[in-house]
């Protein structure tokens, strides 16, 4: 028989190893953004940024066991929208190829997306994956929550290999829209995370669920923005959580999406930079006042003080309330005392030929990058992303110099100049007053 005071330190021993065993597992993770560009669109500097189309390729080619895909809705085929310029959606067939390939090497494909599972059929995308061996479950907002849709993006190879980021699955996202997002490699323990969420999505897909007012224990978290991971991205010491919205879908521990983006623009010291599609203080389809984010901002400029650049976008859908709020927003820029917001608009130019494509030709980027830290989302910011719909955030931060081994700089620093970038082209230009 082991004496306890032995059999004690036994356990202890082992739990320190598994511990350290898990923390060295993520020593390799290699982490980097990546993005859309759409055709015809040149920046001055080019900074190099592997393809969003490309990333979808590498991980549904590179996974031996398992994919789990969640995305807003599917048109991935030529055929799925009207278009002129058939060499701008071949991406989208490449991609449809691949999983394909993937289904029938025996890969198991699991898919959540927004609607009714009984719509498959309507839907030549996942109509053609659930019949070569996916399985896709539909999540009914309506019924689930009165209103909302599922507005995440994200994909997930073998527990071990992400994506998370503002592309659908749809082909424009690949060519006629700008993109960004976060390509994570050989990080089990940030994929594991995630997959919780997904497996959220899962549970309600199905025949006859309800949002449970307790969610399983086995869904938590103990990672967000108390306690985020401490971890390696390509040489460089980080610290990240996920978040998640609604309320409604979030298991103990985890960050509701809303509070990760406040804390983000409270914890900068000097500067923020911001790109977001849509940006709005009231709900859609009511005047019921949100000011959550405004406040925050309008908060970081008198109190901290901090300079904040925020990239709106122009294009053939823009809300008036919008450009009302950041022209409110705009009048900031004079401060006497303190920092400053300035807002520009980017709007995406468009050959005649482009413009007939619907829904497109438009920055559909959501992210912050301060002095300190990266918030990279699926939600635009209006209050409905964040009380009514499903969507993820990415927060990072770096505390530490690189490692000597490290030959690429850190995703906050890289992320600053893809703001930089769109911030200083030609095609941003100031709100008018």
């Amino acid at each position: 028989m082991i004496p306890i005071c032995f059999q004690n330190f036994f356990i202890f021993t082992v739990l320190l190893i598994s511990r350290s065993s898990a923390t060295s597992s993520q020593s390799q993770c290699d982490a980097q953004l990546v993005e859309s560009i759409p055709d015809g669109v040149k920046f001055e500097q080019d900074l190099g940024l592997k393809s969003t189309h490309s990333t979808f390729l590498d991980i549904i080619r590179g996974s031996k066991q398992s994919l789990q895909i969640a995305s807003f809705y599917w048109s991935m085929f030529c055929s799925d929208v009207n278009n002129s310029i058939p060499s701008s959606c071949q991406k989208g067939e490449e991609v449809m190829q691949a999983l394909t390939d993937a289904l029938q090497a025996k890969v198991s494909v699991q898919i959540a997306f927004s609607g009714k599972t009984e719509d498959i059929d309507k839907n030549e995308d996942l109509k053609l994956l659930r019949e070569n061996g996916a399985q896709v479950v539909g999540v009914d907002f309506e019924r689930l929550l009165g209103s909302g849709i599922l507005h995440t993006k994200f994909m997930i190879a073998d527990n071990k290999t992400l994506y998370i980021g503002s592309a659908n699955m749809d082909w424009r996202s690949l060519t006629e829209v700008k993109e960004i997002g976060i390509y994570i490699q050989n990080c089990p323990l940030v994929a594991q995370d995630l997959e919780k969420i997904f497996q959220t999505y899962w549970i309600l897909g199905q025949p006859g669920s309800q949002v449970p007012s307790k969610w399983p224990a086995y869904l938590s978290t103990v990672y967000n923005m108390d306690n985020p991971m401490q971890i390696n991205l390509s040489g460089h010491q980080a610290k990240l959580y996920i978040s998640n919205s609604p309320p409604a879908l979030n298991p103990p521990g985890r960050t509701n999406d809303i509070d990760a983006l406040v804390k983000v623009i409270r914890s900068a010291n000097s500067t923020i930079g911001i790109e977001v599609m849509d940006y709005m203080q009231t709900f859609y389809g009511s005047q019921k006042y949100w000011p959550v984010i405004d406040n925050a901002l309008r908060e970081a400029v008198f109190q901290k003080p901090i300079n904040i650049n925020f990239l709106g976008t122009r294009w053939k859908y823009t809300k008036r309330n919008m450009l009302l709020s950041l022209k409110s927003l705009n009048k900031l820029r004079y401060v006497k005392w303190g920092g400053s917001i300035n807002v520009k608009l980017l709007t995406v130019p468009s050959t005649e030929a482009q413009s007939l494509v619907d829904h497109s030709r438009v920055n559909h980027c959501k992210f912050i990058v301060t002095d300190n830290m990266l918030y990279l989302s699926t939600n635009n910011w209006s209050p409905n992303y964040f009380e009514k719909t499903a969507g993820v955030s990415f927060s990072l931060m770096f505390d530490s110099p690189a490692l000597e081994s490290s030959d690429s700089v850190d995703l906050r620093t890289r992320l600053e100049q893809v703001h930089a970038r769109d911030w200083h082209s030609e095609y941003s230009t100031y709100i008018p007053a």
